[in-house]
């Protein structure tokens, strides 16, 4: 087929009108405001990977004893539904007139521990993972972490099989950060999020991916995560939890931070572009 040249002008103009009106769009959809970001302090923190593999993570701090141990669920057969780890916390106060001594508190952590072993449904080798906050040095934090280790004969022969998901799930992106928690965020009561630092990817107990909000909506809840993530300078409480989540699925701390430091990266399109790079799947996540 030929065109005459005054054919092929029009298409010509036809395009650049085309082209010139979405340009016209573009420009007249509002910007989405930058919110401001102030640095946090890098969390303070010590780790110790022992002989079998159990990854141990603690802080120092001159108040109570915290001692928080993850396991993996026991396989029950239903690798269907992907379940966070139990966690198991025991606590001391330091605030009698004697401070504690590390044997002292050692000495009550192996008799908590030997009286609540049936509840802790800790079966040999299975997979966990330790967090200590407490007033000693590492050389204290690493006998402790390594006696609890040997009493619940933990290893990682079968790290990740309570990551199986295998119905309605969503394989995501590993990056954004901020894109993977606001998704995180928005799972129903019961359903989990396994972050996999092997397989650099999220998988999601989704049967449905929810919609983008608008960019009020989004802007409301980045405002709301920069104050929460803020809270952690003074919260040791958050910290704590932010590490035990470090422990147990071996996220490098900075990962975390990329979602506070980089959450004026997400807009509305942005989080369009991740949630349409998230996988419908129905296969389990392979063991390691």
């Amino acid at each position: 087929m030929r065109f005459s040249r005054s054919s092929l002008n029009a298409i010509m103009l036809g395009c650049i009108a085309i082209i010139a009106w979405i340009s016209i769009n573009e420009a007249d959809k509002p910007a989405e405001p930058l919110l401001d970001v102030p640095q946090l302090p890098a969390l303070q923190f010590s780790h110790w990977l022992s002989d079998e593999g159990i990854l141990s993570v603690w802080q120092y701090a001159d108040d109570d004893f915290h001692l928080r141990i993850q396991l993996q669920r026991p396989d029950n057969g239903q690798s269907s539904k992907g379940l966070p780890p139990q966690s198991y916390d025991w606590r001391l106060s330091n605030k009698s007139a004697a401070p504690l001594t590390p044997d002292d508190v050692l000495k009550q952590a192996l008799t908590w521990l030997e009286q609540t072993k049936q509840s802790l449904s800790a079966n040999d080798g299975q997979y966990g993972a330790i967090n200590i906050r407490g007033p000693w040095p590492d050389n204290i934090m690493r006998i402790l972490s390594a006696r609890i280790i040997k009493k619940l004969k933990l290893n990682t022969n079968n790290q990740y099989r309570s990551f199986a998901l295998a119905q309605s799930t969503r394989q995501c992106p590993w990056q954004p950060v901020s894109a993977a928690i606001w998704l995180e965020q928005q799972l129903p009561l019961g359903q989990s999020a396994q972050p996999d630092v092997n397989r650099q990817q999220w998988t999601f107990e989704l049967p449905q991916l929810p919609a983008t909000p608008d960019a009020g909506i989004l802007n409301q809840w980045k405002s709301n995560y920069l104050q929460q993530t803020q809270q952690r300078t003074t919260n040791a409480d958050i910290q704590f939890d932010i590490l035990s989540r470090v422990a147990y699925y071996r996220l490098p701390p900075e990962y975390l931070d990329q979602a506070y430091s980089g959450i004026n990266e997400l807009t509305t399109d942005s989080l369009t572009l991740y949630l349409s790079q998230c996988q419908s799947t129905d296969t389990d996540i392979a063991q390691q």
